[in-house]
């Protein structure tokens, strides 16, 4: 008779915690629904000035600043795009001022490189690493922060 008590509490056991795990999960994404939709009913976010900047969206970029201004209820910044026009004008008469071309920079650094085909392509692959990655540069540059960053990675 005990074995029999025990034996249905164990499956009563197993069967709530089977409930249990079932509602919990149908709880958390119910919330993960609810939070999902919420962000795109209520909240409308935008796009940073500085990315549509980059893009090239000048207007959409102040459209943006001029909205966040007035939400944040400051005054409208006083950038038009007029002076967007003028930093291009002012950029692009710098580049023509330059004395030497950028062309002749590249093929004089290209001339002092080594001639085979394996130390070209391996002067050009790790250029490519540098463009990419050179911005990590900092983050490698003591011994601590070698430490700290390969203990982030395994954990």
């Amino acid at each position: 008779m005990v074995s029999a008590l025990t034996d249905g509490l164990e499956i009563f056991a197993l069967s709530a915690f089977r409930c249990f795990r079932r509602y919990t999960m149908i709880t958390l994404g119910a919330i993960t629904l609810f939070i999902f939709l919420l962000r795109f009913i209520v909240f409308t976010f935008r796009e940073s000035p500085k990315f549509l900047l980059v893009k090239g969206h000048d207007a959409h970029a102040l459209d943006v600043l001029y909205s966040v201004a007035a939400f944040n209820g400051k005054p409208a910044p006083s950038l038009t795009m007029d002076d967007f026009r003028a930093l291009e004008l002012e950029e692009a008469s710098k580049d023509s001022k330059s004395i030497v071309p950028a062309t002749t920079i590249s093929s004089l650094k290209r001339s002092s490189r080594p001639s085979g085909f394996f130390d070209s392509f391996k002067v050009t692959f790790l250029g490519g690493l540098e463009s990419l990655f050179g911005h990590l540069r900092g983050l490698f540059a003591e011994r601590l922060y070698q430490y700290l960053f390969a203990v982030m990675a395994v954990a």
